[in-house]
């Protein structure tokens, strides 16, 4: 079983079709996979639907659409016309917004250099395997192969809703996710690299960014030990971003962490009040 973050409980899904991708993601991928939803990823901010991380098969990034067949009034390769109550209206092809926000992830990790490939045929690469896909949520796979729609949606990077049910077999579905990711050119990702590959995606989680907010790294530091980089653990970051709303009590021994939840939680507030001052 996956990790989800935010807990199912506390996250906040869209569209039903994301609550049951997540659903299937938690019960089928393997118990080392950790999945992120609708959490910003890189310095910019991007928000993808889902970003899955295995240690050994890579990092797929995933897009979910409640689209029915018969909404679906035009595709092409860049744009999609959609039949709505306000009319037809355009928007970008789901391939092309997921493969956006999947080099904006790739390009964000590739600012490491301990992420990289230092040589041979594969130097400048990125050490761990990526790849893309789009699920439709309220379209089936028999649905999609009597239309010309395989044209410009690859079939192969693709879930359906028959694909994605209660009943469906974990490892058909697992084999499915992992499909859409390029073959593995090194090694597994190391515990050190998973940590380096959430605190390059979800800067709020590193630890000195939040309890030591003024502490810079030291100009003979190498990559290897940079603290900026040093991370809340796994357990960590699900609980602070499974918080919810409201008053909450923190709990635990001493060292378990609660004042980096506590401090992370202050930062989504302040974050939060901001966008909403901005915005408003």
């Amino acid at each position: 079983m996956a990790t989800l973050i935010p807990t199912p409980g506390a996250a906040r899904f869209d569209a039903r079709g994301e609550l049951r991708l997540a659903e299937r993601l938690k019960d089928c991928l393997e118990g080392n996979a950790w999945v992120w939803h609708n959490i910003p990823v890189g310095p910019f901010g991007r928000h993808p639907d889902f970003v899955t991380l295995h240690p050994q098969q890579g990092i797929v990034v995933l897009e979910v659409k409640d689209w029915r067949l018969d909404t679906i009034a035009n595709a092409n390769s860049m744009q999609v016309e959609l039949i709505t109550d306000r009319g037809n209206v355009s928007t970008d092809n789901p391939f092309v917004q997921v493969r956006s926000y999947m080099f904006n992830v790739v390009d964000a990790l590739k600012r490491d250099p301990l992420l990289v490939n230092e040589g041979g045929s594969f130097k400048g690469k990125p050490v761990f395997s990526f790849g893309h896909g789009v699920v439709f949520s309220n379209i089936t796979r028999k649905q999609f192969e009597q239309t010309d729609l395989r044209e410009v949606f690859p079939p192969e990077r693709c879930i359906f809703r028959d694909e994605m049910t209660e009943s469906v077999d974990p490892e058909a579905f697992r084999e499915r996710v992992w499909r859409m990711v390029s073959p593995r050119i090194g090694p597994a990702l190391s515990l050190p690299q998973i940590d380096r590959v959430r605190a390059r995606l979800f800067p709020e989680i590193r630890i000195t960014q939040i309890a030591l907010p003024f502490d810079e790294p030291s100009a003979k530091s190498s990559p290897a030990d940079d603290r900026m980089l040093a991370v809340m653990d796994m357990q960590q970051e699900q609980l602070a971003r499974s918080m919810g709303e409201g008053h909450r009590i923190v709990r635990g021994v001493a060292g378990s962490g609660k004042t980096l939840i506590l401090a992370f939680r202050a930062e989504q507030i302040a974050r939060a009040a901001i966008h909403g001052f901005l915005l408003g």
